[in-house]
C-alpha cells in the first residue's frame, strides 16, 4: 500500500511544474520568435500575427527556451501557485 502511494504522489507532483513560462505583455513586440518549432520543440507556444504567444502549459516541459530567445525580457520563469491543487 505504501508503494501506491507513493507513485500517486509521484504522478502528482510530475504533473505540476515549480516554474512555467510568463509573458509580461507590456514587453512583448509580438515577434513570435518564441513560438518558432526550433525554439519550443514540444510546440507549447502558438503565434498568430498581431497577438501575444499563447503558452499550453500542459505541453511545456519548462526548457524556457522561449525566454532565452526573446530579446525583450517579455518572457520569464514565474513560480507555480500550487494551493489549488487540493481544492
Amino acid at each position: 500500500m505504501g508503494e501506491q502511494i507513493k507513485n500517486f504522489w509521484t504522478n502528482v507532483s510530475d504533473r505540476f511544474k515549480t516554474e512555467y513560462p510568463h509573458l509580461i505583455k507590456n514587453k512583448c513586440i509580438k515577434c513570435g520568435e518564441c513560438a518558432d518549432f526550433n525554439v519550443c520543440s514540444q510546440k507549447a507556444v502558438t503565434f498568430e500575427p498581431k497577438n501575444y504567444p499563447k503558452f499550453d502549459l500542459s505541453k511545456c516541459n519548462s526548457s524556457f527556451n522561449c525566454v532565452d530567445i526573446c530579446t525583450y525580457s517579455a518572457i520569464i520563469p514565474k513560480k507555480a501557485k500550487l494551493k489549488g491543487l487540493f481544492v
